[in-house]
């Protein structure tokens, strides 16, 4: 289903049998903050449309795409998403490892139990500045970007810490330093954009200058059987370090 092309990680802990098969390879997820986005080719990361917003319909619910998303679940102490995200979500999503990519259910539970010893499922946290989100029961609303990983630090001994968007959320992360790494899923089609027609790229709600624009340092490429590449980028400085 996934095969690897490039890979300059050093993983320190290996995945199990089952998981290393399926991603051709071994994970050594990083301490700090990791953010996964899918998108076109094109740049688009969701159509914007009613019913269509997430990003199954920009991946096409490829396979490949829903299986390194629920590992990356598998691997956090906590999954961070925009109030926005969050509602495009149906209401009955329960935000746990084998739920995208059921298949590997098992292996998830196994791996996220023996290997990296955490007992309960990753802590859901919604970051909404006006506090109108109805919550699903153990998850966590926080106000704004810069208290997020402070907090999960201090309150939930959070280590590994999963950003799923949106893009707005993520370009304030990024523009105060707080991705580490970055997993991006292209898909290999065109959305196109209309004038005003409101299709967010990767980042929204600033721009960079040439002279702030961050550099990121490729780590991984895999291809997936229907075409789609998956990357992953460190950080350009300081040098991109991993452990299990």
């Amino acid at each position: 289903m996934i095969r690897t092309l490039l890979d300059r990680v050093e993983a320190s802990a290996a995945l199990p049998a089952e998981l290393r098969r399926l991603y051709d390879g071994d994970l050594g997820f990083r301490e700090g903050v990791s953010a996964n986005f899918v998108e076109t080719l094109d740049g688009v990361v969701s159509y914007a449309l009613p019913g269509q917003e997430g990003g199954g319909v920009i991946s096409g619910r490829d396979p490949g795409d829903r299986f390194i998303m629920d590992l990356l679940r598998a691997s956090a102490d906590a999954i961070v998403v925009g109030a926005k995200t969050f509602a495009a979500v149906p209401a009955s999503a329960t935000w746990v490892p084998g739920e995208i990519y059921p298949a590997a259910r098992g292996a998830y539970a196994a791996y996220r139990r023996e290997e990296l010893g955490k007992v309960r499922p990753p802590l859901l946290v919604v970051v909404s500045g006006l506090g109108r989100v109805a919550l699903p029961e153990g998850a966590v609303r926080m106000a704004s970007p810069e208290e997020v990983v402070p907090r999960l630090r201090a309150e939930f001994g959070a280590r590994h810490i999963l950003l799923e968007g949106g893009p707005r959320l993520f370009g304030e992360f990024v523009a105060a330093g707080g991705v580490d790494e970055l997993f991006l899923t292209l898909s290999p089609q065109l959305a196109g954009r209309a004038t005003g027609g409101g299709r967010p790229g990767l980042i929204e709600g600033l721009g960079f200058t040439p002279e702030q624009a961050p550099w990121l340092r490729l780590a991984s490429v895999k291809v997936g059987e229907r075409g789609h590449l998956y990357l992953r980028y460190g950080a350009a400085a300081p040098p991109f370090t991993v452990h299990g």
